[in-house]
């Protein structure tokens, strides 16, 4: 092995800013190739590349072909890197200061016998084309590198927050951490570390990771540089409908370097809102850590370790009482809740809590790796990374509800991952990487409260919206417990011959599964006053309620396991997931690159749910399914053309099938829900309220009963079909780059959930969607034609509707003259079947905004932003010395998220109340309104809704209004200082969210519709009343305002807010 220390000085190069790139999809590595030409431009043949990485003197030589071509794969990431390329009787050339991008293959052509005049007219011509045009760049991604993450502005520092930076990526809830990809929904996208899966494999999380907002699997201080792809034709890239992010991490070099970092912010550092209330969403949030990095053996074994603690104490809900200036008020006053904390502690014995801080959210990371030079030929990396958090969870807290500390509960997330990288050369031609990963995911609940589930209705004083008061144990965490065990491995071959790169291999993964997921074990309870709160009379919540737990005419519900044990009720199972693919990469000529192959995936599972052997007969589906056995094949082809033109040109573009890993939690549903492991007891009303949970009724004359989760026998996970086209363009002016990109999803395998206990219609509403109303007139009796022997039974299946397209327009400088930028617009629209949003069967069902029950219909996806501008700038200068001054920024302009218009209550008579679509009357002859002052303040409100007023004698499509446009600005200022040892710095920085805000109270407000476990996104207009029999007209009651828009503003998103930082490298 060449050991040969290489001491240069090599200026600090900032990459280009943003620029896109492609992606191999299962990739920790950078890639090289070139052209080995003599002065007459002659390949030459046999000559030898010396390829070294400075810092750690990591060395690959590789041997030129019959074209001087060569190919150099799984370099280190970074650099700088030099080139030496050498054949006797030639003299020798060299290229320094050569940076490599994650998931790019950077082209360096270097010309022997040359005299140094015209080497060094090479070199900066090199060094001034952006990494846009290379032949590898043929779908559509985006490379953000460490210097950019250094430099962006980041109160989080999530990785939710850095992968905004690519236009088709957008942060549609800022407070769960949830990002969207061309409007897919979150759980779809494949979040990789060192090209290993670190996905929430199960999907309860919005952020797609095993973790909750402000919990990261990994510190952002140890990511050397991300790659984002929304459309990567690679045949490794595998689990990604939506986007595909990976995330390389640091690795340690030949010199000792490290660094202790901290951030700080607390609520004198965020805003005031518009009403001039100070926030109250937490005490104080801290961030700390360190990085230390070096050689165990010089030039051979190399070591990187980091700590990193996060800490936001007193953790608060921004929603108040009546009166209390909070950005959420709700309707009820402080009086009416101090009620109900007395008859919960005077009358029943318990505490129900308050509105008072709930805790603190802590956050602990550790990560080791070591990286080994075995020799010149093959290299290894080895990770380990652990993570331990506590995130209090304050749920049902906008949209005309509000839950005591009671209901609240903190979440334990701890994440434990070992990964195993390596990266081989058996030849001059034959190359391969491999990976190996096991993972432990264990997610519990700790309750506050072991109670009963109570919501209580609460009616609006003096005008006043109603409130729904949740109190006790919230239903969900009664019993509730994750253990998930993954291991991930891979194996891909590059053979190299000629113009062709042929690369084959598989990948594999297997995940065991123990999910214990029972609502209900102590009990859940609706009082529909506070008054029959206090009598301890349940019934089902007053139309007009948003947040209610139960379904249908229904009070009172205890799911009881088999012998009592709630394990007995868990799902208990495994699969595996098996891939293979194959592709070749061919360069046709030395414009054209084209790429095609396939990929086949295959899911097998050796567990099945217990057979019910009553369902079948009933609903014509058995219970049993799984996906064990389904397989799908996957072509795809892409290409790039550069055109010979006298600045940089290029048209890239592509097709190809990609299937998504599907949800644990949807396949497990079937496993818990068997009717086999715990029965379901019910009652429309009763005096018999018990706050003891071990001691729940079982009402006397109620059928018990089973509740069901299937599964079609062909479900498969969900697919879509993705094209894109793109141009890029070197402009004259200071090296920018125009880009157009296009991309276009269509669905092949979506997700649809329908009840099938819904019972024959009885018939139609004068809109002429169907009801099944026992008595359509008076709105009596929901599912009156179900089958009593059974709860609530709801199928998985595949649907085919859905599509998606985006267009996005950039103009991007690299970095010169001290500044850099990229400012894009992108305009999208997607449609969906199902939002997917939740974990629990019946909830997937119940969230979708519907015209009829069970329909399947796409319409605007949820997570749909149509229009996106946004803006990245950075500047940077050396006042004095080496010590920089940075200041960055970025600009977000969007349309708000789409809602849809509903019912106030069931309308259908399906027992859903609050997902119906609204139809808005023509005029006041059009629908009954009985009382004159509803029916006046009725008129007045369509009247003065644009929306609702311009669909006049129309049933509103889901999801058609949209909520208002967002603007907001994050800055980042940062000075480096002198160390207190020679080659030590300081750097301070300050982060400002939303700028905006800061000039102006009134600006940079995230408001929107809220989201409802009934109808999801949605604002309740009028109640639903019955049908006139003599007229066949609506009846509608509109006893209080229609819902209206709330501001997000739990963690502050809504405001501006500073934090502070300090970092010390040495």
């Amino acid at each position: 092995m060449n050991k040969r220390l290489r001491v240069r000085v090599l200026p600090l190069m900032l990459a280009s800013l943003l620029a896109s790139s492609p992606g191999f999809a299962q990739n920790t590595s950078a890639a090289m190739s070139g052209r080995i030409t003599d002065a007459a431009g002659a390949p030459v043949v046999g000559a030898t590349v010396e390829i070294v990485h400075v810092p750690s003197n990591t060395t690959k030589t590789v041997t030129t072909d019959a074209d001087g071509r060569f190919v150099a794969r799984g370099l280190r990431v970074g650099g700088p890197f030099v080139v030496d390329a050498e054949k006797s009787g030639l003299s020798k050339a060299e290229r320094s200061d050569v940076y490599l991008k994650l998931a790019e293959d950077t082209t360096v052509d270097l010309t022997l016998g040359a005299d140094a005049a015209q080497l060094e007219a090479v070199e900066v011509t090199a060094t001034a084309l952006s990494s846009t045009f290379l032949a590898d760049n043929k779908g559509l991604s985006t490379n953000v590198s460490n210097q950019q993450i250094q430099a962006f502005p980041s109160i989080s520092r999530s990785i939710q927050d850095y992968v905004r930076i690519d236009p088709r990526i957008v942060q549609t809830d800022k407070e769960r951490g949830e990002i969207s990809a061309v409007g897919q929904n979150s759980r779809y996208n494949n979040i990789k570390i060192d090209a290993v899966s670190t996905n929430d494999e199960f999907g309860l999380e919005s952020t797609g990771l095993p973790s909750q907002t402000g919990s990261q699997p990994i510190s952002i201080d140890t990511i050397e540089e991300f790659n984002i792809s929304t459309a990567n034709y690679d045949v490794t890239n595998s689990r990604s409908v939506g986007a595909s992010i990976n995330a390389v991490t640091k690795s340690g070099t030949n010199e000792f370097k490290g660094s202790v970092y901290f951030t700080y912010r607390d609520p004198d550092l965020v805003g005031e809102n518009e009403a001039g209330t100070k926030f109250t969403g937490f005490g104080k949030q801290t961030n700390k850590g360190f990085t230390l990095g070096g050689p165990i053996v010089k030039d051979t074994l190399f070591f990187f370790l980091n700590y990193e603690e996060f800490e936001r104490t007193n953790v608060a809900p921004d929603v108040g009482v009546r009166g209390s200036g909070a950005t959420n008020e709700a309707g009820i006053t402080q009086a009416q809740l101090d009620d109900i904390v007395r008859i919960a502690r005077d009358k029943w014995g318990f505490n129900a809590g308050s509105l008072n801080p709930s805790g603190d959210l802590t956050d602990k990371k550790y990560l080791a790796k070591f990286d080994w030079n075995i020799n010149d030929y093959h290299r290894a990396s080895f990770r380990y990374n652990k993570t331990e958090s506590s995130v209090p969870v304050l749920e049902r807290l906008t949209g005309g509800q509000i839950s005591l500390s009671s209901w609240w509960y903190d979440k334990t997330y701890d994440f434990e991952n070992y990964a195993l990288n390596l990266y081989n050369d058996w030849s001059a031609n034959f190359s391969s990487e491999a990976s190996v990963s096991y993972s432990k995911y264990t997610n519990q609940s700790l309750r506050t409260s072991n109670l009963p589930a109570m919501a209580i209705a609460v009616a609006g004083l003096n005008g006043a919206a109603n409130t729904t008061v949740f109190l006790g144990s919230e239903r969900s965490r009664q019993a509730n417990a994750l253990d998930v065990k993954s291991v991930n491995a891979f194996w891909a071959g590059d053979w190299f011959v000629g113009d062709h790169d042929i690369k084959f291999g598989l990948d594999y993964k297997k995940s065991d599964t123990f999910n214990l997921f029972l609502q209900d074990f102590y009990g859940n309870y609706a009082f529909a006053s506070i008054a029959d709160f206090e009598a301890g009379r349940y019934s089902q919540l007053p139309a007009g309620y948003t947040g209610g737990l139960l379904s249908g005419n229904v009070g009172y519900q205890l799911n009881a396991p088999i012998g009592g044990d709630a394990a007995n009720a868990a799902a208990d199972w495994a699969l595996e997931q098996w891939g293979f693919f194959a592709q070749d990469t061919w360069q046709v000529t030395s414009n054209l690159s084209v790429q095609y192959g396939v990929r086949l995936d295959r899911f097998v599972t050796d567990d099945f749910p217990l057979y019910n052997a009553s369902v079948e007969p009933v609903f014509n589906y058995r219970n049993d399914s799984t996906v064990n056995g389904l397989k799908v094949w996957q072509p795809r082809t892409s290409f790039n053309y550069t055109f010979d033109t006298e600045r940089p040109t290029q048209l890239r573009g592509g097709v190809g099938l990609f299937q998504g890993g599907s949800p644990g939690v949807w396949l497990s549903n079937s496993y818990s829900n068997n009717g086999l492991l715990f029965s379901t007891y019910r009652s429309p009303s009763g005096t018999d309220f018990s706050p003891d949970p071990n001691n729940q009724p079982r009402p006397v004359g109620q059928p018990v009963l089973q509740t069901i989760s299937l599964m079609t026998p062909n479900f498969h996970a969900p697919s879509v079909w993705k094209s894109s086209l793109a141009f890029d363009h070197e402009l004259p002016w200071m090296g920018l780059v125009a880009s157009a990109e296009y991309i276009y999803l269509d669905v092949r395998d979506g997700v649809q959930f329908n009840y099938l206990n819904l019972g024959p219609s009885t018939g139609k509403l004068p809109d002429g969607r169907a009801a099944y109303w026992g008595n359509i007139n008076t709105a009596q009796t929901s599912r009156s034609r179900r089958n009593p022997n059974f709860g609530d039974v709801v199928l998985l299946r595949n649907t085919h509707e859905g599509k998606a397209n985006n267009l996005t327009l950039s103009l991007e400088k690299p970095f010169s003259n001290s500044w850099a930028g990229r400012v894009g617009y992108s305009y999208g629209n997607s449609t969906e079947t199902n939002v997917g949003s939740s974990s629990v069967a019946l909830s997937n069902w119940n969230s979708l905004a519907v015209y009829n029950a069970n329909e399947d219909v796409a319409a605007t996806a949820a997570s749909e932003i149509q229009q996106r501008f946004t803006a990245v700038l950075s500047w940077r200068h050396a006042f004095f010395g080496d010590y920089n001054t940075t200041v960055s920024s970025f600009y977000e302009g969007r349309t708000g998220r789409p809602y849809s218009y509903t019912f106030s209550n069931d309308a259908n008579g399906d027992g859903n109340a609050g997902n119906d679509l609204f139809y808005v009357p023509v005029d006041a002859n059009d629908v009954i309104i009985a009382d004159p002052t509803q029916a006046a303040n009725f008129w007045n409100y369509i009247q003065s809704n644009e929306f609702l007023n311009s669909h006049r004698g129309q049933v509103v499509s889901r999801n058609s209004a949209r909520s208002k446009w967002i603007n907001q600005v994050d800055l980042r200022f940062s000075q480096e200082v002198p160390g207190f040892f020679k080659g030590n710095k300081g750097e301070l920085w300050i982060d400002i969210l939303n700028f905006t805000n800061l000039l102006n109270k009134k600006w940079g407000h995230i408001e929107e519709a809220p989201f409802n476990g009934n109808g999801g996104q949605r604002l309740g207009v009028a109640e639903f009343g019955g049908v006139d029999a003599a007229t066949g007209k609506y009846i509608y009651r509109y006893p209080r305002a229609a819902q209206d828009y709330v501001t997000k503003d739990n963690i502050g998103e809504s405001r501006w807010a500073v934090q502070v930082g300090l970092r010390y490298s040495f």
